[in-house]
């Protein structure tokens, strides 16, 4: 029993994460935008500077927590989302202002195929609703439904 305990640790232990991963995602919003955006002059950000606006604007965004992060916290924080916003020719992504909806609307096919699959991982075809398929490249409809059914019966073997 000693060298077992030993072994692994136990549930509860450790120092609980101060910075949630919405405060996480907060400040890589704000990495991923232009300073300029948000009235500064400069082009890029510093670590200093991104830091201090997100101390000076975090309460305001319902972050207390933010208020006080350090410029090592957020070289931190960014360095694991692998964002570098010091380099010109880096920014994470094109701000499309359609983005919820279109993410909405392509997670709403992924579960629609989904539910078109049956606990053994096999297509269910029913006489009374029509399954319409519109594809431009063939092989990527192929390969994204092996993989969709590889990952299905992933989740079923865990979940049994």
């Amino acid at each position: 029993m000693g060298v077992e305990n030993a072994l692994y640790d136990a549930l509860g232990r450790g120092r609980n994460a101060e910075i949630t991963d919405e405060e996480k995602a907060w400040i890589i919003n704000i990495a991923c935008q232009k300073p300029i955006d948000f009235g500064y002059a400069a082009e890029t950000w510093t670590y200093t500077k991104l830091t201090s606006h997100n101390n000076q604007t975090a309460e305001a965004a319902g972050f207390t927590r933010l208020s006080t992060i350090h410029k090592s916290t957020v070289h931190t924080i960014l360095d694991e989302a692998d964002i570098k916003p010091h380099k010109i020719t880096y920014y994470c992504e094109n701000r499309d202002p359609d983005f919820d909806s279109k993410m909405h609307n392509v997670l709403l096919v992924y579960k629609q195929l989904e539910m078109q699959f049956n606990e053994n991982g096999e297509l269910i075809v029913s006489d009374d609703t029509p399954i319409h398929i519109l594809s431009y490249d063939e092989s990527q409809v192929y390969r994204l439904l092996q993989q969709h059914h590889r990952i299905y019966r992933r989740i079923q073997s865990i979940l049994q």
